[in-house]
């Protein structure tokens, strides 16, 4: 038999009690007798949580109202997210600020920027680093870094320091995974093999184009070409010009792939929605939903479990690299600004033993005899 449960309506010595939390109890709530009529207990109850739910959607929306203190954490962070200067940075990179503020904002919300000292920030990092987990927190600190710097730029009465730039942050490494040519292959057949066909599509685009995972997400049926895929990265050098569209190369054989999924998907996509689908023909909005599928793809091959969608990006950068293309034309196709190109190839062309052996061979063909 089923046991019936209300919320904060517990069984005592053989009669029906109403237990208030702490919580309820602050706001005016107190616990009470319900009696033995389980019906009678059951209303009462309901009429309590009733009553407490009114009283919790009333603190929320007090809370909502209740601007923060000018010069606070809290306040700044609301600044930001009003500037112009929010609203030019692409959604990934709000998301990633927005997760790191969901870590300072409860430790430092309430604080005054002025009164925020270098040694609680350096506790705070120590904090973090303990936990384990060098990215996120060289992700957090690079972002509360970027708060006091606007709040610098912007209200320097307020925010007349910036106390994290006395913290001295650990970067960690850059990865350097890349995928080998029978891998990807290996994992476009698996997913095939198991009707995901717009998985198997995403990996051939990003093997292919070398677009980022957003920019995968967000391709449309419009900005695919039969030789060229052309949008604005939503990641850019914010240099004149970047934010316009651009052109990525596509292979024939790419472009027949997405042409075959599109046969299989058996629905028509407009030319304005995305175009990469789940096998229940939803598009990718989430990049944990499409890289969930790829780990899953990723294993049944057999492949290495450090192997990323993104890494693919890097993939291509390496192959074009041991085919001889220059630092130009790499920055070009991992759409970077040529200034940048030399540094974005350390990242992302690593060094391998066929680059090392092929600069020896032409140092053998530059050899006086």
């Amino acid at each position: 038999m089923a046991t019936l449960k209300v919320r904060h309506m517990v069984t005592r010595r053989g009669g029906y009690y109403f237990q208030a939390t702490a919580a309820m109890r602050g706001a005016g709530l107190a616990s009470e007798p319900l009696g033995r009529d389980l019906a009678a207990a059951i209303a009462r109850a309901e009429q309590l949580n009733a009553l407490w739910d009114e009283i919790r959607a009333g603190q929320k929306a007090a809370a909502q109202r209740r601007a923060p203190a000018p010069g606070s954490l809290d306040w700044l962070a609301a600044e930001l997210r009003a500037s112009g200067e929010w609203q030019d940075k692409a959604p990934r990179t709000r998301e990633d600020i927005e997760r790191a503020f969901k870590v300072i904002l409860p430790v430092f919300g309430p604080a005054r920027a002025a009164a925020v000292q270098p040694a609680q920030v350096a506790r705070f990092y120590e904090k973090l680093r303990a936990r384990g987990r060098p990215h996120e927190t060289a992700m957090v600190m690079k972002w509360f870094r970027y708060l006091f710097s606007f709040g610098l730029r912007l209200y320097p009465r307020l925010v007349p320091h910036n106390p994290t730039l006395a913290v001295r942050v650990h970067q960690p490494r850059a990865r350097r995974q890349y995928w080998q040519p029978e891998q990807v292959r290996r994992a476009i057949r698996q997913a095939w093999r198991w009707r995901w066909y717009g998985v198997a599509a995403a990996i051939a685009l990003a093997y292919d184009t070398g677009l980022r995972p957003q920019d995968l997400r967000a391709l449309t049926p419009r900005q695919l070409l039969a030789d060229r895929v052309v949008l604005a990265p939503q990641k850019t050098d914010h240099l004149p010009g970047r934010d316009q569209p651009r052109a990525f190369p596509v292979w024939p054989e790419t472009f027949a792939l997405v042409q075959k999924y599109l046969a299989r998907l058996g629905a028509i996509i407009p030319a304005d929605q995305p175009l990469l689908r789940s096998v229940s023909g939803r598009p990718f909005t989430s990049r944990h939903h499409l890289a969930k599928q790829i780990r899953l793809v990723r294993r049944a091959a057999g492949l290495p479990d450090d192997l990323q969608l993104r890494d693919l990006r890097r993939t291509g950068n390496v192959e074009a690299a041991l085919g001889g293309a220059s630092a130009p034309q790499l920055a070009a196709r991992a759409d970077h600004s040529i200034g940048r190109g030399q540094a974005i190839l350390d990242v992302y062309t690593p060094a391998t033993f066929e680059a090392a052996k092929a600069a020896q061979e032409a140092r053998r063909r530059r050899k006086p005899e």
